[in-house]
Order: C-alpha cells, then structure tokens, then sequence
C-alpha cells in the first residue's frame, strides 16, 4: 500500500490498522481521507491513491453526502457524538458506481500531537442483507401457503377473514392485522 500523503500521527497505527481484517479508513480534522488499509480497498475497489486526500464524501452515495457534511461540521464544532461508537448500517459507493451495504463504526483518535482522526472501521454486509432478502421471500411463501390453509379451513367468510389474519401476521411476524370492511348500509369502513 502506498503511504497516505498526510500520514497518521505514528506509523504504528498504520501498522496496526493494515493487520486488521476489517475494513479501516481515517481522516483527519479537514473531512478528508488520510488513511486506508488494504481490506477497506479489497471491499469499495478504490486503490489508496485514489481515495487518499479526496474528502470522505467520495465514498457515499449522493443522497447522503449533505447529511453527512452537516453532521460532521456539527461534530467539529460540539465535539458532542451522535454516532459515534455505535453500529450503523449505511450504503456506501464501490468504484463501480454500485452501492453496497456496510455496518460502519466511528472513532475519535486523539494522539499526543493534539491532531484529531476520525477512524471509520467497516463490515461488509452484502451476505447478511442476502440472507436478509432470503428469508423474507421464505416468510412470505410460507405465508402464502398458511393463508391457503385458514382459508380452506374456515366455515364462512368472516371466519376465513379472522383466520387468514392470525395466520398470516404470525407467518410474517405481525404485530397486528386488521381488516376493514366497507358496510354498504352505514356507507362507512367498518372493522
């Protein structure tokens, strides 16, 4: 990997930012990228060189760079952390122009230079959010096919509607279910 052109504080942060198998990105005070291992550039498919010295709005989808520029001048002048520590899922910019899913958590690097990093570590979540879709497919196909069977089970209409809902709010994991009939003689929407 090349050296970024406005290095960390120490070398050994490099060092042990590189030994990571987690995505590692720093900047510095400025919003700019002055660090990046070589797991970060394996997984958005930029090399060092070209995302070193460019701001961290690089990485991010359109959409969400205002946001993040706000938050961040926010954070700069308040010193007061939102995010920080804590996992969050965002999308972020491969150099495909594709966007893939990541859990991203932020840090606050002071070293004795006084110099503040923010260090963003990543994960990849483009196998969760697979599985992710998988099983909601699954959920609605086995809704699908309970719904079939409250159906066929019930006496009259208003005992398939009743059974159709318990089933399929407990195959989709439902809080509630709730149907609404339209009664022709009050001309209202009736539960």
């Amino acid at each position: 990997m090349t050296p970024p052109s406005t290095p960390l504080p120490a070398p050994e942060y490099g060092l042990v930012f590189d030994a990571l198998k987690d995505p590692v990105i720093a900047s510095n005070a400025s919003d700019s990228i002055v660090y990046i291992n070589a797991a970060a550039t394996q997984l958005l498919g930029f090399t060092a060189l070209e995302l070193v010295g460019k701001p961290l709005t690089s990485i991010m989808p359109e959409r969400f760079r205002p946001a993040h520029q706000a938050g961040f001048r926010r954070y700069m002048e308040s010193h007061v952390p939102r995010i920080m520590g804590r996992a969050i899922r965002v999308p972020a910019l491969h150099r495909t122009g594709n966007e893939i899913d990541i859990e991203l958590t932020l840090s606050e690097l002071v070293p004795s230079s006084g110099e503040m990093f923010i260090i963003a570590v990543l994960r990849d979540l483009r196998d969760r959010v697979e599985l992710e879709q998988t099983l909601a497919s699954q959920r609605k196909i086995l809704a699908q096919y309970v719904a079939v069977g409250a159906l066929s089970e019930a006496a009259t209409a208003e005992d398939g509607v009743a059974r159709l809902l318990k089933a399929t709010a407990e195959a989709l994991n439902w809080d509630v279910a709730i149907y609404w009939a339209f009664n022709s003689k009050t001309q209202r929407l009736e539960l």
